[in-house]
């Protein structure tokens, strides 16, 4: 029995499934201890007074404390479900489905529900299933489960209404199936149709979506220095680099803004979580941006076989701008040279993949 094997402080919890595939699969364990089950915030008694009930942890209070090391529930304070509830009671509930087989000839569904609980039948429960037709509900059906004892499991086959599967798979349409087990009647400890285990499976995934046209035109696009920013402008886009922090400051796309009054993405935020030990925080890049240019023209030996030009810009250490399919020309001085080399009439895709985080961290589309 573990004492303790998932702690629940923020947004945890997303690794339960895992552990409870490996408990109930062996011998060896017969569960544990979730640490633990609410935060443990109080409100102030002075606050309380004067109408406002607001959350304290032990940093609102002199020392010593543990801050809000105690905030680690699977609900709040407040004793409100949670994704964290949700994410609990889906790796423990007792009855497990599995889609075994789909007809679309047939228009059914054959589903094997397992009992998973030690001493209680399934008599108490009904079945309650879901058709879902590109993200709404076109039909729900209900059964009564027979006593299938503890341990074993029963084989239910059922018609599919208000949707055709064949016509669906043909259009590249969604169908999903929402698998319930509800309490048939109400319980000391809960009303009736309280749901005590819940699947959703895709029956049908969606297709692809059809092919944006794209025009086979130039770029008519300019850029600008300042002294505190790259600035670059289009018809169809406006965008500006911080010469600071080398941050994407601003994007708009056809006159829409996509980033909120200068809050651009951060790509070297420390993941400050409380249960950290703050040992090295250092995100690896420089402090400052440093922007360069480089040339198109004359690739490595290395990035010639794979038809491909690269030039750089800097984001606080390192970062590359690759595009595809290559240039033919050297890159104007600019802070983003895939944005500004806009005299060829080939589309291509840009990506940019500063080195301290080993990964892409954007993509642009240039025709």
């Amino acid at each position: 029995f573990i004492c303790e094997y998932a702690h629940a402080m923020g947004n945890a919890i997303g690794n339960l499934k895992e552990y409870w595939d490996i408990i109930e699969s062996s011998n060896s364990c017969i569960g544990g201890c979730i640490w633990d089950w609410v935060d443990q915030a109080i409100y102030e008694p002075l606050e309380l007074k004067k109408g406002i009930r607001r959350l304290h942890t032990g940093y609102d209070f002199p020392g010593p404390h543990q801050g809000n090391f105690c905030s680690n529930g699977v609900i709040p304070a407040t004793r409100e479900e949670s994704a964290k509830l949700a994410e609990v009671k889906a790796a423990h509930q007792f009855v497990k489905f599995l889609v075994q087989h789909v007809s679309e000839d047939k228009q059914t569904v054959d589903v094997r529900l397992t009992n998973a609980y030690a001493f209680q039948d399934l008599s108490a429960f009904d079945f309650v299933y879901d058709v879902v037709h590109n993200g709404n509900i076109v039909a729900t059906k209900r059964m009564k489960l027979p006593a299938v004892l503890p341990g074993t499991a029963h084989g239910i086959s059922f018609k599919l209404p208000k949707v055709n599967l064949k016509k669906a798979h043909a259009k590249g349409e969604e169908v999903l199936l929402n698998l319930r087990v509800v309490y048939r009647e109400a319980q000391t400890f809960c009303p009736a149709g309280h749901e005590v285990a819940h699947q959703q499976v895709a029956l049908l995934n969606r297709g692809n979506l059809p092919a944006l046209a794209t025009s086979q035109k130039s770029l008519n696009a300019k850029t600008k220095e300042t002294a505190k920013e790259w600035r670059f402008t289009s018809d169809k886009i406006q965008a500006a680099f911080s010469k600071e922090t080398g941050e994407l400051t601003e994007l708009a796309l056809d006159g829409h803004n996509i980033i909120y009054k200068g809050e651009g993405f951060r790509y070297d935020n420390h993941r400050w979580i409380e249960n950290d030990r703050f040992g090295n925080t250092d995100n690896g890049l420089a402090k400052k941006a440093d922007f360069k240019t480089g040339s198109l023209s004359s690739p490595p030996a290395a990035m010639a076989r794979s038809a491909q030009r690269t030039s750089s810009i800097r984001l606080r250490r390192k970062a590359s701008w690759t595009s595809t399919p290559p240039l033919r020309r050297r890159a104007t001085r600019c802070a983003a040279p895939a944005l500004c080399a806009a005299s060829t009439a080939r589309s291509r895709m840009w990506t940019i993949t500063p080195t301290g985080l080993g990964r892409t961290i954007a993509t642009v589309r240039t025709a």
